[in-house]
């Protein structure tokens, strides 16, 4: 399995697959470009998904991600499963 943090990706058969690949390459892209911030707008600008995902992390975060997994999974009376899926991830 490809890791976030390690920077490692799989075949591009797989990736297309793999949402946690597919979110690897993207933040490979961004960090990767000349210019990050640049990139991670037009990321932005190019992908709905990419936007729905910042609208629920300024929503329920105030822009800070894990805080918004935990409101959010708060706000759907799924805390138990928000900490189990943090606790996987080594977040909690």
């Amino acid at each position: 399995m490809a890791s976030i943090l390690s920077g490692n990706q799989l075949p591009q058969n797989q990736s297309q697959n793999d949402p946690i690949a597919m979110v690897n390459n993207v933040i490979n892209q961004i960090l990767n470009s000349t210019n990050p911030q640049s990139a991670f707008q037009q990321i932005l600008q190019q992908s709905p998904d990419a936007q729905q995902a910042m609208q629920l992390i300024n929503q329920y975060g105030n822009g800070n991600p894990q805080q918004a997994f935990i409101n959010y999974m708060n706000s759907t009376g799924k805390q138990n499963l928000g900490q189990q899926i943090l606790s996987k991830l080594g977040l909690k």
